[in-house]
C-alpha cells in the first residue's frame, strides 16, 4: 500500500530503546513519508546527523582555515541539498513512498522508500539509521540502488575535487590528483548533458583516463550520455557494468533492464521476485506486469496489471498500460471503458483521447466498440 498520510508531530524525541524500536522505526519512516509528501524539509534536517554523514568522507586539518571554512558551509547546505534532490523528483511527477524498515547484522535500523518516474523509472533509498549520542535515532547515509553506492561515496567525488582547488597543489599526490580531476570532470559532464551537448559531453569524457572509466559510476555516465534510441549501446553497456561488478548490491535492480535487452524475459521476472523478496514492495508487480505484456502473456499482465489497479488506483501509469494491452488483445468494449476511466480519475479531456486514439491506434479506432464510445 503507499503510505501517503499525514503523521502529526510526535510528543517525544526518538529516543530508542529495546522495547520501543519498531514503534519508533515505523513512526519515523511514516513522518518522513509525510514530509516529503508535504514538501516540508523541517524533518528531515532535523533527523538527519549531518555530522556523522560527513565523518565518512571528510578531510580534517585545522592548519589549512580555508579548509575549515570549506567544510563549514558545504556542511551547513547538506541537508538541504539531499532533501532538495528528492524534493525536484517529486516536483517533476515522481512518486516517493515508504515502503518498509528493517534491521541489518549490525544492528543498524533501515528505512526504505521507492522512487517511481515514468521517464526515470525505478529506484530505491535505503535509509540508514543510528543512535546518536543522546540516544536519538536519526539518518546517517542513504544508499541509492540506480548507483549501487551509499550517498556518502556520490559526495565525496564531489567534495575532494573542490578541496583540491582551495589546498596547496602537492597536498595531493599525482594519482589522487588525476582522480580527483576526473571527478570534476563528471561534474562538468553533467552540465553539458543538462544543457542538451552531448557532444561536449562525450568529447570530455574520452580525456578521462580509460582505467578510471571502468568504475560503476563513470559507466553510469556513459549510459547517462546515450542518445536515448541507442538501445544496442545501452544493452553493451549494461553487460559491462554486470561482468565488472557481479557482486553489487543494485545489480538485481539493473539486471532487470539487461535481461529484457537480451530477450531473456523469464530471467528478468526472477530479478523482479528476488527484488520483491528484499524490499517486499507489491509495486513491483507493475514492473512484473510490463513483463509479461512483452511476452505476450497478456493474461499474467492483466491479472499484475489489476492487482496494481485495486492497490495503487491512483497510479496512472497503469492504467496506461492495461489500455495499451487491451487494444493489442482487440478487447475493444474493454479499452473503451478505460478511456472513461482515464477521464473519470484523471481528468482526460475527451477529445484529446480520441485525437490519441484516432492517430495511434488504426484497428481500434475502427472498431464498432470505439466508433460507439466515440459517438457519444
Amino acid at each position: 500500500m503507499q503510505l501517503k498520510l499525514f503523521f502529526p508531530a510526535l510528543l517525544f524525541p526518538l529516543f530508542i530503546t529495546a522495547q520501543n524500536a519498531d514503534s519508533i522505526v515505523f513512526h519515523m519512516g511514516m513522518r518522513l513519508d509525510s514530509s516529503f509528501a508535504n514538501y516540508d524539509s523541517s524533518y528531515f534536517i532535523s533527523v538527519f546527523n549531518v555530522d556523522e554523514f560527513t565523518n565518512y568522507f571528510y578531510l580534517v586539518d585545522t592548519s589549512e582555515q580555508e579548509l575549515s571554512g570549506f567544510n563549514a558551509g558545504f556542511k551547513s547546505a547538506l541537508g538541504y541539498n539531499l532533501y532538495g534532490a528528492i524534493f525536484r523528483a517529486t516536483r517533476a511527477g515522481a512518486s516517493y513512498d515508504f515502503i518498509n524498515y528493517y534491521q541489518d547484522y549490525n544492528e543498524a535500523y533501515h528505512l526504505l522508500f521507492r522512487l517511481y518516474l515514468a521517464d526515470a523509472g525505478l529506484n530505491y533509498h535505503d535509509f540508514v539509521l543510528y543512535p546518536d549520542e543522546t540516544g536519538t535515532l536519526r539518518i546517517t547515509d542513504v544508499f541509492i540502488y540506480a548507483t549501487g553506492e551509499y550517498m556518502s561515496e556520490t559526495l565525496y567525488r564531489i567534495y575532494y575535487p573542490a578541496i583540491t582547488r582551495i589546498l596547496n597543489e602537492d597536498y595531493f599526490n599525482k594519482e589522487k590528483k588525476t582522480l580527483y580531476d576526473s571527478y570534476f570532470k563528471l561534474g562538468q559532464i553533467n552540465k553539458y548533458l543538462e544543457e542538451g551537448n552531448r557532444a561536449k559531453a562525450r568529447l570530455l569524457f574520452r580525456t578521462i583516463p580509460k582505467e578510471i572509466r571502468q568504475d560503476k559510476i563513470f559507466i553510469l555516465m556513459e549510459i547517462k550520455m546515450l542518445e536515448p534510441e541507442d538501445e544496442k549501446a545501452y544493452a553493451k553497456l549494461l553487460e559491462k557494468r554486470a561482468s565488472l561488478f557481479p557482486d553489487d548490491p543494485a545489480i538485481y535492480l539493473w539486471n532487470v533492464d539487461r535481461y529484457i535487452m537480451r530477450g531473456e524475459f523469464s530471467n528478468a521476472l526472477a530479478m523482479i521476485d528476488t527484488l520483491e523478496s528484499m524490499t517486499d514492495d507489491d509495486f513491483l508487480n507493475f514492473i512484473r506486469g510490463n513483463i509479461f505484456f512483452q511476452m505476450n502473456d497478456y493474461e499474467k499482465a492483466e491479472a499484475s496489471y489489476q492487482y496494481m489497479i485495486e492497490n495503487y488506483p491512483g497510479f496512472e501509469d497503469c492504467y496506461h498500460s492495461l489500455l495499451e494491452m487491451k487494444v493489442l488483445a482487440e478487447k475493444f468494449t474493454e479499452a473503451t471503458q478505460l478511456l472513461d476511466l482515464l477521464i473519470e480519475k484523471f481528468g482526460y479531456i475527451r477529445e484529446s483521447l480520441i485525437e490519441v486514439v484516432d492517430t495511434h491506434y488504426e484497428d481500434f479506432s475502427k472498431s464498432v466498440e470505439y466508433q460507439k464510445w466515440r459517438s457519444k
